[in-house]
């Protein structure tokens, strides 16, 4: 299933959803420097990309999150962990 699927909203304001697409990404963006950026001595390109990829898979499948009922996003997007396990 593709990630847009779920993401979509009932259609509405353009503008209304770029802001609370914004608040979103303002948000996300604040996690990743205060949980593994500003954690870790980027000396080069390749520590940063290896360490942003690990934070953003681990705040996929690992890390739960409030507005999702304590569920990670994997798990609100794809069901439970078993499932996507046997898949």
């Amino acid at each position: 299933r593709p990630l847009g699927d779920c993401m979509q909203s009932p259609a509405g304001n353009r503008r209304a959803r770029a802001y609370l697409d914004n608040i979103f990404i303002e948000r996300l963006w604040r996690s990743l420097k205060h949980e593994a950026v500003y954690l870790h001595e980027l000396t080069d390109g390749f520590v940063a990309e290896r360490v942003i990829r690990d934070w953003i898979t681990f705040y996929n499948t690992d890390r739960p999150h409030t507005a999702l009922e304590k569920r990670t996003p994997d798990e609100a997007c794809f069901g439970d962990k078993e499932m996507m396990k046997a898949a």
